[in-house]
């Protein structure tokens, strides 16, 4: 929709304009100026010339300073005062010089000009503020041509001469060579019979379809074709979709320059060269450098391999692929798996952070579903916190010795040990030894059992246990030790019966409300009856119950063999008489009553009830007759 500047602001520009000389108001028409104009004409000059202009303005080609600034004066000089009277307007200089002054360079000033320029100028092709052709021309080509250039096969050794194309051989304006000829033609050109075999239906008849027209001369051609990647153009046989068959003004006949001539079918890397980043050779227009124009052993034609070809000018490649630990797309030579080599974002990285490294390595999501348990770095993307890109002298693309790495973020742990005992994987510095930078489980623990790695021998035995405490037979060593470092020994969290008391919290409160606590109990010497991973028996226990009594109790002193002398042949356990840990009796005997002397003693044996029934003392209990060791206290 056109635009309409506001009536009052041309009246006032056109009142300034005008001479100090009382007059009747002027009133002016609104410029209406189509969308692909700028800002349009001065408004001064828009009163007396609007029929003239109106028009132009909505060509399809409108000369840029009546688009918008200079404008007007750019060209043109103001009307000139004659005798009280506006006079008449001029240009500022004469042609060619003031098309010059915007229009300079090698392309106007060679040394054979066009001889209309010198004669008529420029407007004698190009129109001064509008048309309907390209780049202002009055006419088509063709036809413009035609005008001044009647006799063209004579000019041309009678051959029939295409008037449309009269500019793929000469330059419009001037030229280095006479009959302002195209600074590079094709060798061929004085012997059109070399490419032509015309006839009268066909005065312009190729003498063989391409490419086999082509490869007459140009014998590399057939070989190309043979090649892994070829340039569909060559392959189609459409040389001149890239080369010019006659003339041209670049080397090799190209039709334009680089990247130009490129982007007329590669129309998305035009996309990419807008990017943040654009890689240098794209954004100098040097795609040569990377691409063979016909044919390459190589995929996409690329003048060597990927990798060799990308170390041509990046050469702290070539230490990246041989140290410690590469990238295994450096390593490769498959550098576009993380880089476009046109244009992209920072470091023409194909997708930014975590995003890149997740279409190959799927640790991030992992990470966040630990929610406060993931590693902060992989959680937010910061894969290069730890590792390198490229290469390393670390195993795992690490960027400095796993020690130091850690202690970049970790660095008070050791701090806060104080004096404590450290784990010795800790001591070393060795974190990997039991965690991973990401996956696993809980604090990065590598999967399955860390623990295994240094104490192999010890679980082995372990396992052969007939009773294992479940931490251990859940690779939970951690919740009775501490993985880094303590002061209590053996790297337990707590120190004796209270770290066992954490877990076995009714035994304690059994322990808390008993009027007898054995010995070991009391003192919080837990590991004195069991093993705190495996036992041979039951509990933790040893194999034999009485083994673990012996340490502290001489069973075979004379006393204690008389009292337990029935036990023993039973071969019953000492836990089977006596609680291990606290009783509320006086004793450490499980039973005060019968129903303790009935674990040895069978009533039911007729020796027993010829025995009792003789006394009369079948219903009595037994202290009424017997002193018992569990009424001495022993």
């Amino acid at each position: 929709m056109p635009v309409t500047l506001p009536v009052a602001l041309a009246a006032a520009l056109a009142l300034a304009a005008a001479p100090p000389a009382p007059a009747a108001p002027v009133t002016l028409a609104p410029i209406v100026v189509p969308l692909n104009v700028v800002s349009g004409p001065d408004p001064a000059c828009w009163g007396c010339h609007e029929q003239g202009l109106g028009p132009q303005l909505a060509r399809k080609s409108v000369h840029a300073p009546v688009r918008g600034a200079p404008g007007c004066t750019g060209c043109h000089a103001p009307h000139a005062q004659q005798d009280g009277k506006r006079g008449k307007s001029g240009l500022v200089e004469p042609q060619p010089g003031l098309c010059l002054r915007c229009h300079g360079g090698a392309a106007f000033t060679a040394k054979h000009l066009h001889p209309i320029i010198e004669s008529d100028g420029c407007t004698a092709c190009h129109a001064p503020h509008g048309s309907d052709q390209p780049k202002l021309l009055t006419e088509a080509p063709a036809a413009l041509c035609g005008t001044c250039h009647q006799d063209l096969e004579k000019a041309h050794g009678g051959l029939k001469v295409d008037g449309p194309r009269c500019l793929g051989c000469h330059t419009p304006h001037a030229s280095a060579a006479p009959k302002l000829l195209k600074a590079v033609t094709h060798e061929p050109l004085p012997d059109c019979a070399s490419c032509h075999a015309p006839t009268a239906a066909k005065p312009f008849k190729l003498a063989q379809p391409p490419p086999a027209l082509c490869a007459g001369c140009h014998d590399g051609i057939a070989a190309e074709l043979k090649q892994k990647s070829v340039h569909p153009p060559v392959k189609d046989g459409d040389c001149t979709a890239c080369h010019a068959p006659h003339a041209a003004a670049r080397k090799k006949l190209l039709l334009e320059d680089r990247p130009a001539l490129c982007l007329g079918c590669h129309d998305g890397i035009a996309d990419k060269l807008k990017a943040r980043k654009v890689h240098a050779p794209a954004a100098r227009g040097a795609c040569a450098d990377c691409h063979q124009p016909h044919a390459s052993k190589e995929p996409k034609l690329l003048t060597a391999a990927e990798g060799r070809l990308c170390q041509g000018c990046h050469a702290e490649s070539l230490r990246w692929t041989s140290a410690r630990s590469a990238h295994e797309p450096v390593r490769s030579g498959a550098c576009a798996s993380c880089h476009d080599p046109h244009g992209a974002g920072p470091r023409l990285l194909v997708k930014q952070g975590a995003a890149l490294c997740a279409t190959c390595h799927e640790v991030q999501a992992e990470e966040v579903a630990k929610k406060d348990g993931g590693h902060p770095p992989v959680k937010e993307g910061d894969c290069q916190a730890c590792h390198a890109p490229h290469g390393a002298d670390w195993p795992k693309l690490l960027t400095e010795r796993p020690e130091t790495l850690c202690l970049r973020c970790h660095d008070g742990m050791a701090v806060r040990q104080g004096e404590a005992k450290l784990h010795n994987p800790f001591a070393r510095g060795q974190c990997t030894a039991c965690h991973g930078g990401h996956g696993g489980q809980k604090a990065l623990l590598r999967a399955g059992d860390p623990c295994s790695r240094c104490h192999a021998a010890a679980e082995q035995r372990w396992a052969r246990g007939a009773s294992r405490h479940p931490p251990v037979a859940q690779a939970r060593c951690a919740a009775c030790h501490e993985p880094h470092g303590t002061t209590v020994p053996r790297l337990l969290r707590k120190a004796g019966g209270e770290l066992c008391l954490s877990c076995h919290k009714a035994l304690g409160e059994r322990i808390a409300k008993a009027t007898l606590v054995h010995a070991p109990v009391e003192a919080g010497e837990c590991l004195a009856c069991h093993d705190p991973h495996a036992g041979q028996g039951p509990r933790l226990l040893p194999r034999e119950q009485g083994k673990a009594c012996a340490a502290c109790h001489d069973l075979a002193a004379g006393p204690l063999a008389t009292l337990h002398a029935p036990a023993v042949a039973r071969k019953l356990a000492c836990s089977a008489c006596h609680e291990p840990h606290a009783t509320a009796g006086a004793t450490l005997l499980r039973d005060a009553s019968v129903a303790l002397c009935d674990r040895c003693h069978d009533r039911g044996r007729a020796s027993w009830k010829r025995l009792h029934a003789n006394a009369g003392a079948g219903a009595s209990a037994c202290a009424e007759c017997h002193r018992g060791h569990h009424l001495t206290g022993h």
